[in-house]
């Protein structure tokens, strides 16, 4: 069974929190295994976090959409705003993963881990939007 589901929510981290627990009810109902349900809740935390924080510098009556489609063993997550154009895959620094937490730079983990837990991640600026898609 395949299905999708289309949320667009305000960019404050309640409406976030709020999103976030309609996805994975979405996914579990689709019969997504665990892991991969935890996965896709993470990339969508990670990029939403980082569209409020950074993207919008935190004005709140933004718009962020997020759109996923899932199965039992696969789900496609895609995530769109329109705040401060950033491309994860250029943007983001690649932390140095042999550092200890103390020693590291800020930045760039979460996409890290999303890059080793998704099978694709792709980005594209279309009409003035940045558009994530992590596919798993």
């Amino acid at each position: 069974m395949s299905d999708s589901i289309e949320i667009t929510f305000s960019s404050t981290l309640e409406d976030m929190g709020d999103t976030a627990r309609e996805l994975e009810l979405f996914l579990e109902q689709r019969g997504l295994a665990a892991d991969k349900a935890y996965a896709v809740s993470l990339a969508f935390e990670e990029f939403a976090t980082n569209t409020i924080k950074y993207g919008y510098k935190g004005k709140s009556g933004k718009s962020i959409r997020v759109r996923a489609e899932a199965g039992a063993d696969f789900a496609t997550l895609i995530i769109e705003d329109n705040g401060l154009r950033f491309d994860p895959l250029l943007d983001a620094p690649e932390p140095d993963i042999e550092l200890s937490a103390e020693e590291r730079d800020i930045g760039g983990l979460g996409i890290h881990l999303i890059k080793k837990l998704s099978k694709a991640l792709s980005y594209e600026y279309v009409d003035g939007k940045n558009v994530i898609t992590v596919e798993f």
